[in-house]
């Protein structure tokens, strides 16, 4: 995955929100595991994924469903 010119807000997948909306909850009651192994087909998004997680991990003020 480029990481050059990314979107402000990283967002996951429509495949992938009953993954996203677990990784919210166990993100809001803070217990999400210490790592985490992403897998799945070649190309479906598993690199967005991450993104997205990681950059809500990262985030100053995530308030919202997203990433800064």
């Amino acid at each position: 995955m480029e990481l050059n010119n990314l979107p402000q807000i990283s967002s996951p997948l429509l495949w992938h929100v009953r993954e996203w909306k677990y990784l919210q909850e166990q993100f809001s009651k803070g217990q999400l595991p210490h790592a985490l192994l992403l897998v799945g087909g070649q190309h479906t998004g598993k690199s967005q994924l991450a993104l997205a997680l990681s950059r809500l991990l990262l985030c100053a003020d995530a308030g919202g469903s997203f990433n800064c």
